[in-house]
């Protein structure tokens, strides 16, 4: 006589519990170690996102007091090989010409991304007050690691007030 092992005796069913078990271990400490490096990750871009906008008030303390010097040293050499140095500086003196002195600016929104070995990029733009007229500004900067600080490569700056006259 042949005999066939039933799936549904006591043996069989503790065993599938078992199993059953041990699956959703597995999957509750993957969900743990995923939720894990999702809040590593983000204190690192928390901390990318404090440090770009250190940069870019770096940038805007050197605009109030009128210095040339760190006010460009701000910026990367990638952005002074599209824009050369003394290009630059001519169009933010001709910027301030326009708008005004430099009072005020706040973060309107920002975006950091980091690739593995390639740096971390961040996009600020900022709503930006002169004496006379507001503009919107938006500075993508970069740093290779974190040991380094961001430096401005991309630099745009929009006003009405460059529309009239």
């Amino acid at each position: 006589m042949w005999m066939h092992r039933s799936s549904n005796t006591p043996h069989a069913r503790a065993s599938h519990k078992g199993r059953r078990v041990r699956e959703t271990a597995a999957r509750t400490l993957q969900l743990v170690i995923l939720v894990l490096a999702l809040a590593l990750s983000a204190c690192g871009f928390m901390k990318a996102k404090e440090d770009a906008e250190l940069a870019v008030s770096r940038h805007f303390e050197a605009i109030a007091s009128h210095s040339e010097p760190a006010v460009l040293a701000g910026y990367d050499e990638q952005f002074f090989a599209v824009v050369p140095r003394d290009e630059w500086a001519k169009r933010l003196a001709t910027v301030e010409a326009k708008l005004g002195q430099y009072q005020s600016f706040s973060v309107a929104s920002w975006k950091v991304n980091s690739r593995m070995g390639a740096g971390t990029y961040a996009t600020l733009t900022c709503n930006v007050q002169y004496t006379k007229h507001a503009a919107t500004e938006a500075m993508e900067l970069y740093r290779a690691n974190d040991d380094e600080p961001f430096k401005i490569v991309k630099h745009g700056i929009n006003s009405d007030a460059f529309l009239s006259e």
